[in-house]
């Protein structure tokens, strides 16, 4: 393990993995190199509140964070490149969540594809494609809201004997025990339900 200070060698009879999970940023062109580009945490910690703020994806994550903001004032578009929003929830638990972040003054542009980011002097001009036609929203903030991935890069899991899963998760069994016997893994990084 690396410290920064140099390598260090842990060893204990149990070992447990709790590294968590990170945001997936989407690759779409000039996302990832925008200044207007926030993390659910960098944009809870902020202090400053976007007069507008678009939101890439339709799941948990993007409609709590939608309906928060909204509540505090910002304009907000929430973007899902699915036909619908909660698309996993029964057709009338999605419809009466939908018409309850439209009467919030949510904009929700479902079967939307984000093909740009930009940075410009007074925003981020976001361009999305919708049934062949391409559009452009402004935004103060983009929150990157397409879901998460477990955090297992750089832990060294293959030297450790440690299997992971197609995702990169930490292969668990019914007892949290990975595919070493006193190395267990919980939370996030193991793939799990993320209990949104």
């Amino acid at each position: 393990m690396d410290t920064g200070a140099g390598q260090v060698t842990v060893t204990g009879e149990t070992i447990l993995i709790n590294t968590g999970s990170h945001p997936i940023t989407p690759d779409i062109p000039g996302l990832r190199e925008s200044e207007y580009l926030v993390t659910s945490t960098e944009l809870i910690e902020s202090t400053v509140l976007p007069d507008r703020l678009a939101i890439i994806g339709g799941g948990y994550l993007g409609i709590e964070f939608a309906a928060i903001y909204s509540g505090f004032g910002s304009q907000v578009t929430m973007f899902e490149k699915a036909s619908a929003i909660l698309g996993h929830e029964d057709d009338d638990i999605a419809a009466a969540a939908v018409k309850i972040l439209t009467d919030d003054g949510i904009e929700i542009v479902a079967g939307a594809e984000v093909t740009e980011v930009r940075d410009a002097e007074t925003g981020a001009p976001l361009t999305y494609e919708k049934d062949g036609v391409r559009h452009t929203v402004e935004a103060d903030a983009v929150l990157a809201a397409a879901g998460r991935a477990p955090t297992t890069h750089d832990l060294g899991l293959d030297a450790a004997g440690v299997a992971t899963t197609g995702r990169g998760a930490v292969q668990v069994d019914a007892y949290l025990r990975t595919s070493r016997p006193h190395i267990y893994a919980l939370g996030d990084v193991n793939g799990g339900p993320q209990f949104t």
